[in-house]
């Protein structure tokens, strides 16, 4: 093939490129689909949605579709979630920020959004409300669960003049606390009673054996180091 040639065939193959590129173009920005709003059970169609069709549009298509318009007595506070994404997490920028800006790569599946309506004097209130003290947070669960082994791994010195060893020793104490075969229950019958004991008092008993000074002698002899001693289900027999 002559120079010429070649010159030729490479403007041919990229005019093919260029319009197959345009083609996909058009293609993508022309492209249309229905969405579909779905609130509590009913579903509402949204039709000519394009990827330049901001996410304030759908919303004010949802007020008006489930009965959520703003008046003197109720205001609301909607939130659009697709695929598990939050659609209006950018509350400053709604009117602008394209729902589906890449509605032309789709699978031509008509999206489906979940609309969430809150009244704002009831998220007024739970944020002006005060927490129970009583209730843990999740963000208290790391201290108390810090707290509960430093506790778990305290050894009772009232009874004994010295506690374990510093290596050789027992590291946790448990207490049965499922009980697989139930509880003992009080015999009316019977004179004396059975029960079963609290869990502290099974607690303060493991420690007091873990610094038995015949037990610690024997964890340094045989050089023991055990990772829990806990109790065993008083039921199972």
């Amino acid at each position: 093939l002559d120079h010429s040639t070649v010159l030729s065939n490479s403007h041919s193959f990229f005019n093919t490129y260029l319009q197959l590129y345009q083609n996909i173009i058009i293609t993508i920005m022309s492209s249309t689909t229905d969405v579909i709003l779905s609130f509590k059970g009913k579903t509402s169609t949204v039709s000519n949605v394009t990827d330049t069709t901001p996410i304030g549009y759908l919303i004010q298509c949802a007020r008006e579709s489930f009965q959520l318009m703003d008046n003197d007595t109720t205001a609301y506070n909607i939130k659009l979630l697709c695929k598990g994404k939050v659609l209006t997490k950018d509350v400053e920028h709604l009117d602008t920020t394209p729902a589906f800006p890449f509605l032309g790569m789709s699978s031509g599946k008509h999206p489906k959004i979940i609309v969430m309506a809150t009244l704002l004097k009831n998220v007024q209130e739970l944020n002006a409300g005060r927490s129970d003290p009583t209730i843990r947070g999740f963000d208290q669960e790391p201290l108390q669960n810090s707290s509960r082994s430093k506790e778990s791994t305290t050894t009772n010195t009232n009874v004994w003049e010295h506690p374990q060893d510093k290596q050789y020793k027992f590291c946790r104490f448990q207490a049965c606390t499922w009980q697989q075969f139930g509880h003992r229950v009080d015999d009316p019958s019977k004179k004396s009673t059975t029960k079963t004991p609290h869990a502290f008092a099974a607690m303060a008993l493991l420690e007091k054996l873990a610094c038995d000074p015949g037990v610690v002698a024997i964890m340094v002899e045989r050089q023991l180091v055990v990772g829990t001693l806990g109790e065993m289900d008083p039921i199972d027999d």
